[in-house]
C-alpha cells in the first residue's frame, strides 16, 4: 500500500541498496540498517508496518530481531529474508511471530507478490484506536533503569481496579501515565475523563465532579450528571488532587469509601463504577501535616504509588527523548526533522530541566520554529537555556554515551556533595533532585562511604 512504512535490516550493503531502490519506486517509505541492535532502535520512532530482515547476522541475528521487534511492535508484518534454506529455522521464525519467509536469490516479481499478501494482514487502525495506542506504556520513551521500572509498574497495575496516586514534579508526565493505565487496561473502550481540581473554580468543582438537580442552586436550570457518571466504567483522572477545597475532601473521601456520589439537591445515591487515578506535584504527606490534606483520603488515595522522575533522574534519555520529540514536533510543524550539531545534545544534557520533559519539548519546538537551515545548533534555543548551561563546566567525551553521561553526573554529584560537606539534604535541594534519587545514584556510583 502506498506510503506504507518498511524497515530493512541486512548485513550486505548491496542488498540494502537494491531493495531500498526497488522499494521506493513500489511507494514504500523506507528505513534500512545493516545491524540488528541499531534496527530495533530506529524501529521505535520509525514504526514500520513490514520489515524484511536478514536470518544470519552479526552479533544479533535476525531471529533476535524478530522477536524484539515483535514483542514492541506485535502488529509488525515480518518477512524473513535467507540464503539458507534451514527448516529449525523456519519454524523458529513462524513461532517468533514472522509472517513469511524468501530465499536469496529471490526476483522482483517473487518479492513483490509476498509483499501483495502481506498487505492484506495489516492492520490500518481507525482514529479511535491510534489515540489508544498513543498512550499505551510501551509507547513511552526512556531506556533508563527508573523508567523502566515505571513500564513494570504500570504493566502490574494496568488490570486491577486499585486507586492509584502518581506523583512527580510538572512536566514529568503524570496524565501520560495514567492514560497509558487506562489503554492498557481491560476499561480501554470505556471513557478516560481528565479533571484539572486546580483550573476549576472552588464554587464549580463540586458541580463538575458529582453533577447537581435542577434548581439546586442559582443558575442550575437543569438536571446535570456529574464527570464521575460520564466516566461510567472508564477512568477518571483527578490531576492537582491537592487544590481540591478541603471541604471538598470529606466527600471526595466518601466517593473512595462508598463507590457512590449524591449529585447536588439530591437525597438520592448513584453508584459509581469508574477507576480513580490521582496525580499531585506536592508531597502529601507534608500537606496532611500542615493541615492542608485530609490523612484519611490520602492513605485512601495511596494505596498504589507511582513516582515519577525527574528528568535530571534520566540523563541517560536525553539523546532518545530528543530525537522523539523532534520527530514529533518536525510533523506537527510539517518542517523537515533536523540534525544536531555537534554540541547540542552536549549542551542539552548540561542544561538542569526544572521543568522536566515538557520544557525540553517546549525548547526543541522553540528551537525548530527559529532555526531555518538544517541543523540545529544551541543558538536556535532560549537564551535563559543557554545562559544557564554555560554556567556548567564541558563534558569530557570518552568511550560510549552511555558511559560519558554516567561519567558527568557522577563527578556534578561527588562535587556538589563535597561542597555541601557531605550532606545529603542539602545536596539533594541544590541538585534538585528529591533525597530517595540521590541515595540511589551514590549507591550506583559507589559514592557512599
Amino acid at each position: 500500500m502506498k506510503n506504507d512504512k518498511i524497515l530493512i535490516v541486512d548485513d550486505e550493503q548491496s542488498m540494502i541498496d537494491f531493495l531500498d531502490v526497488l522499494l521506493r519506486d513500489e511507494g514504500y517509505i523506507v528505513e534500512a540498517s545493516n545491524d540488528s541492535e541499531e534496527a530495533y532502535q530506529r524501529a521505535k520512532l520509525f514504526k514500520p508496518d513490514y520489515a524484511l530482515i536478514d536470518v544470519r547476522m552479526e552479533p544479533k541475528n535476525g531471529l533476535w530481531l524478530l522477536k524484539q521487534l515483535k514483542k514492541r511492535h506485535p502488529r509488525l508484518v515480518v518477512i524473513m529474508m535467507t540464503a539458507y534454506i534451514s527448516v529449525d529455522e523456519v519454524v523458529d521464525a513462524m513461532k517468533k511471530g514472522a509472517y513469511d519467509y524468501i530465499t536469496k536469490p529471490f526476483n522482483i516479481t517473487e518479492l513483490r507478490a509476498v509483499l501483495k499478501n502481506a498487505q492484506k494482514h495489516i492492520q490500518h487502525p481507525d482514529k479511535t484506536t491510534l489515540d489508544k495506542m498513543e498512550y499505551q506504556f510501551d509507547n513511552f520513551i526512556g531506556e533508563s533503569k527508573v523508567m523502566k521500572n515505571v513500564f513494570d509498574d504500570i504493566r502490574k497495575i494496568a488490570p486491577l481496579d486499585s486507586t492509584i496516586l502518581v506523583t512527580g514534579e510538572s512536566g514529568t508526565g503524570k496524565e501520560l501515565v495514567a492514560r497509558a493505565i487506562h489503554y492498557s487496561s481491560p476499561r480501554r473502550n470505556s471513557p478516560f475523563i481528565s479533571v484539572d481540581c486546580s483550573a476549576i473554580p472552588e464554587t464549580l468543582l463540586e458541580s463538575e465532579l458529582f453533577g447537581h438537580m435542577k434548581g439546586s442552586f442559582t443558575g442550575a436550570d437543569k438536571n446535570k450528571i456529574g464527570l464521575f457518571e460520564a466516566s461510567e466504567d472508564g477512568t477518571i483522572f483527578l490531576d492537582e488532587i491537592a487544590e481540591m477545597p478541603f471541604l471538598l475532601q470529606s466527600k471526595m473521601l466518601r466517593v473512595l469509601q462508598e463507590r457512590e456520589v449524591r449529585r447536588i439537591g439530591s437525597t438520592e445515591s448513584i453508584s459509581i463504577h469508574a477507576r480513580i487515578i490521582a496525580a499531585t506535584n506536592r508531597n502529601l504527606t507534608e500537606e496532611v501535616r500542615h493541615g492542608r490534606f485530609r490523612e484519611d483520603l490520602f492513605f485512601r488515595l495511596n494505596i498504589i504509588n507511582i513516582q515519577l522522575p525527574q528528568l535530571t533522574d534520566r540523563l541517560e534519555d536525553i539523546p532518545v527523548l530528543v530525537d522523539h520529540l523532534l520527530d514529533k514536533i518536525s510533523q506537527r510543524l510539517n518542517k523537515s526533522k533536523p540534525a544536531l550539531s555537534a554540541n547540542t545534545l552536549e549542551f542539552l544534557m548540561k542544561y538542569h530541566w526544572p521543568g522536566n520533559v515538557r520544557e525540553l519539548e517546549n525548547a526543541l519546538e522553540h528551537a525548530l520554529i527559529m532555526e531555518e537551515g538544517p541543523l540545529l545548533d544551541v543558538s536556535s534555543f532560549p537564551d535563559r537555556i543557554v545562559n544557564a548551561s554555560k554556567e556548567t563546566g564541558p563534558i569530557a567525551i570518552a568511550g560510549s554515551l552511555k558511559e560519558s553521561v554516567e561519567e558527568y553526573e557522577k563527578s556534578i554529584i561527588l562535587k556538589t556533595l563535597e561542597d555541601m560537606s557531605g550532606n545529603q539534604f542539602k545536596t539533594a535541594r541544590k541538585l534538585k533532585m528529591t533525597r530517595q534519587s540521590l541515595q540511589y545514584k551514590l549507591k550506583k556510583y559507589e559514592l557512599l562511604k
